[in-house]
């Protein structure tokens, strides 16, 4: 293996062993480990009251990445998959207690799951993430829903108002992360988002408003990038709590659809691509659709390397106890 400055790397113990301490980290630390034994039988959840490592862990048998130390060796045992809970990011060195100097070390991302092995571990997995969210919610005084004053721009560049005051519900949930390389777990989270009701009738509702605003040129306009309500539009794209792939989406629900006379001009004046997001292809490779159909999903924002994901309550769900 070789470092970005293209140098090789050198390890100071036999890379077996590195492989071993990594799965002993978790089973030591971690809130929650989902083992994957040889043979095909069910994964077995196990969970650890007293463990300090906010992350549900995927331990099984696995074959290194490629651009790893263990390109295509077999082990029987390794750490596949991880999913950082709350403010715990997957993979990375964390501290405990604030101020000490007691940290768990950061994991090795040297495999992944196979596709048989994910669709074995996915309902366990969006099983306990939905329970502890269930848990957590549960707790709170408002149960994850409320009602609060917003304040409601008005977009139009000669209003007779700029602002005005209105009353909102607002859901909230508990997040976890997942690393943008796990292309299977992204996948069934991003089509799990696009199904959920808050966010398709937000949605629906932004891409109504967006029509609405360019009524008045539906007969024909000289440069789209001119008109007033052009850049009122532009405004209410920059002020959308929406992630980016979602206000690409909202298009998708203009009245007619692509078949909308604004639909192309809009996306140019966006300077978006023509193709779907990477989001949306994603989702056509969702695996385990049927244990996602009832979870609501929202992306909350993203980086490089990790998607920060929200689940919301669902009561209608089965619960794992701890």
């Amino acid at each position: 293996m070789t470092t970005k400055s293209g140098t090789k790397k050198h390890y100071k113990r036999p890379i077996m062993e590195y492989v071993s301490s990594d799965v002993d980290t978790v089973r030591r630390n971690a809130v929650a480990v989902i083992e994957l034994e040889l043979g095909g039988n069910e994964p077995v959840l196990t969970q650890n009251s007293e463990g300090e490592l906010n992350v549900i862990a995927v331990v099984g048998s696995g074959a290194g990445l490629s651009g790893t130390p263990v390109h295509g060796q077999q082990f029987k045992e390794a750490l596949l998959c991880e999913v950082g809970l709350a403010k715990t990011k997957p993979y990375r060195q964390t501290k405990w207690h604030p101020g000490e100097r007691k940290y768990c070390k950061k994991r090795r991302r040297w495999f992944t799951l196979s596709e048989e092995q994910y669709k074995s571990v996915a309902p366990l997995l969006f099983l306990k993430l939905q329970s502890r969210a269930n848990k957590i919610i549960g707790s709170w005084k408002n149960g994850g829903c409320f009602t609060t004053s917003i304040t409601i721009r008005n977009f139009r560049e000669k209003a007779t108002f700029n602002y005005r005051k209105g009353r909102a519900e607002v859901l909230s949930g508990v997040r976890f992360s997942v690393l943008t390389a796990d292309k299977l777990l992204l996948a069934d989270i991003y089509g799990a988002e696009l199904r959920n009701p808050k966010l398709i009738q937000q949605m629906n509702g932004f891409a109504r408003a967006i029509d609405a605003r360019l009524s008045k040129h539906r007969r024909g306009y000289r440069t789209f990038n001119k008109l007033r309500a052009a850049h009122d539009v532009l405004r209410m794209f920059e002020h959308t709590s929406l992630p980016e792939h979602l206000k690409v989406e909202t298009l998708e629900r203009l009245p007619g659809g692509r078949n909308n006379v604004f639909y192309y001009a809009i996306k140019d004046m966006m300077e978006w691509e023509y193709g779907r997001t990477p989001e949306s292809l994603l989702v056509d490779k969702a695996l385990c659709r049927d244990y996602t159909n009832n979870i609501r999903f929202r992306v909350a924002y993203r980086r490089p390397e990790y998607v920060v994901v929200e689940i919301f309550k669902n009561e209608f769900m089965e619960v794992i106890t701890d």
